[in-house]
């Protein structure tokens, strides 16, 4: 496996001209970053060539040069798999490249029982009871926290606003003692730096209804810094990273999780039209 240092989509390309040199038979999967190479580490087959490109828009291109290459013409298919988040672009229609349930793979993973195997280990049972008879559950709650400022990504996304720029983060705007958001702080920050609360609603509605869902709207590492936020005091008695959090459901995330998504079946589907080259067990 490849560093995700200053990848190009030329020097992904020779990444894997020299893969299929020395391994013929080996697929090629093309990620965006570490922690995606990690879950694909675990899910794939022995002897899958897994390049970490740094970003959706090197692998797609490396794709491009990759379907053109000589080297890649026999057999039929090149053998080659790009695996994307699905951010806030609209659903690819590439049959080499599979996306992400929802925004991020972090959102995918806390969407699933993993999410329960975490809370388990890093939480307070009796916190957490308390809170879900009180509200909703953790998952719910984490939604229902992170889907403004979802919602403000993706607006910023769209209009090419710089989302950076606006200094939102979920750490600044949860309270660590009842994990409450000031929502009010945080259109008040967000209109300061030219982006309102009527722009981004009337934005919304503008946008594809199977877009509009809550789960889509969600930004992955939102969601982590919630849930670190969280098992900080409301929900644990303990600080836990968002990193430590990302890696313990990644560990949790069972074959069974993985083939409950859509990911799994784009995969087996790409699998199909790919023979004889596999990536999954």
């Amino acid at each position: 496996m490849s560093l995700a240092r200053a990848m190009t989509p030329y020097s992904v390309l020779a990444e894997a001209k020299l893969t299929r040199a020395a391994r013929p038979g080996a697929s090629i999967l093309l990620v965006e970053g570490s922690d995606d190479a990690r879950f694909w580490r675990r899910h794939s087959i022995l002897g899958t060539e897994i390049v970490t490109t740094g970003g959706h828009m090197t692998a797609t291109s490396a794709l491009a040069l990759i379907r053109t290459d000589r080297d890649f013409a026999n057999p039929p298919h090149h053998g080659c798999l790009v695996s994307i988040d699905r951010d806030y672009r609209p659903p690819t229609s590439d049959l080499d490249t599979i996306e992400t349930d929802f925004h991020s793979l972090e959102v995918v993973l806390l969407a699933s029982p993993a999410l329960e195997v975490v809370l388990r280990e890093f939480g307070n049972t009796k916190k957490i009871a308390r809170h879900s008879a009180a509200e909703q559950s953790v998952f719910e709650s984490l939604v229902r926290r992170c889907v403004v400022l979802g919602a403000i990504r993706w607006y910023c996304a769209a209009m090419h606003v710089d989302f950076a720029s606006l200094r939102l983060s979920v750490r600044r705007l949860l309270s660590c003692s009842d994990w409450t958001l000031n929502e009010s702080e945080l259109w008040q920050i967000a209109g300061a730096g030219g982006v309102s609360e009527a722009s981004v609603r009337s934005f919304l509605t503008a946008s594809p209804r199977e877009s509009r869902t809550e789960i889509q709207i969600c930004h992955g590492h939102d969601m982590m810094d919630c849930l670190s936020v969280g098992l900080s005091s409301h929900l644990g008695d303990a600080p836990v990273s968002a990193e430590q959090l990302t890696s313990s459901l990644r560990l949790a995330f069972v074959a069974l999780d993985f083939a409950a998504t859509n990911m799994y079946a784009a995969t087996r589907a790409w699998e199909r039209r790919a023979q004889p080259f596999r990536i999954l067990p």
